[in-house]
């Protein structure tokens, strides 16, 4: 075999040799490292030693050996080229997989974005529902200015015996409507399930308005309901009581759960019923 055909032959007996090894070890992370360094390496020697041979043309005398030098210099670059090549094998399958790893990270990061909208929304909902209900000085204001020359009845608070909470509310909207010149009454007792009442338990009040006449209730009544409602209170009305006088106003103030308190003992003695 003549000699430039034994090179040609060997070359690629030892380019194919090259190739499987990287298909071998191509999950080998140091080892590509290297070969990038080496593939840098052999193209910016070859580079620069061409670059250099051109800025010094040769002497006459020394054509031959200027161009042995810059085939070495050429073969080094395209040795370096093939090598960055044969790295695609490494470098392609490696960036998709890196592609897939950060579509699913962002993919985690916004399930736990809405996870944590979600629990944040959890959290302002508990806080919200283990608030204490209190009227707020803007809204004893606002009761003051609405009730002016505004004549009113007798108004008479009633609050579960067992609800602490329910009771500091109903002694902070008897506080507000005094200071708007109402005649106001207080107590605790037990009342009865406001299930009775289908319309108002779908509700779930925290204040119920109680009258003599639902169809025509007092001015007053409307204008205190209508107040608390804009200030975000779930207040509703009206269940009846035929014993109350005309201008009478009873108010209930449920518990914070689903089901609400109702005047039983009030129905009683009075006479009259809740529908």
């Amino acid at each position: 075999m003549k000699p430039k055909r034994l090179i040609a032959v060997s070359a690629s007996a030892a380019a194919f040799l090259l190739l499987l090894v990287c298909v071998i070890a191509r999950t080998s992370f140091w080892f590509w490292v290297c070969w990038q360094i080496v593939t840098a390496g052999l193209v910016t020697v070859g580079c620069v030693g061409e670059w250099h041979l051109f800025l010094r043309p040769p002497k006459q005398d020394n054509q031959e050996v200027h161009q042995r030098r810059t085939l070495r210099f050429v073969t080094f670059a395209a040795i370096g080229a093939c090598m960055q090549f044969i790295a695609l094998v490494y470098t392609i399958p490696d960036a998709l997989r890196l592609q897939m790893e950060v579509a699913q990270a962002r993919e985690g990061l916004m399930r736990a974005e809405v996870a944590r909208l979600e629990l944040e929304k959890q959290v302002l909902e508990l806080v919200k529902a283990t608030r204490a209900r209190t009227i707020s000085r803007q809204t004893a204001d606002a009761l003051s200015r609405d009730l002016i020359n505004t004549p009113t009845g007798q108004i008479e608070i009633l609050a579960f015996d067992k609800d602490p909470e329910a009771i500091a509310f109903g002694l902070s909207l008897k506080r507000a409507l005094v200071e708007a010149g109402c005649t106001v009454s207080f107590s605790a007792k037990s009342i009865f399930n406001l299930d009775i009442i289908p319309r108002i338990a779908e509700v779930g009040p925290d204040l119920v308005f109680c009258v003599k006449e639902p169809s025509s209730p007092p001015l007053y009544a409307r204008t205190i309901l209508r107040r608390l409602q804009s200030a975000g209170m779930k207040a509703d009305g009206w269940p009846y009581n035929d014993s109350f006088a005309t201008n009478h106003l009873q108010i209930w103030v449920c518990p914070k759960a689903r089901t609400g308190p109702s005047d039983e003992g009030a129905a009683e003695q009075g006479g009259g019923h809740v529908r």
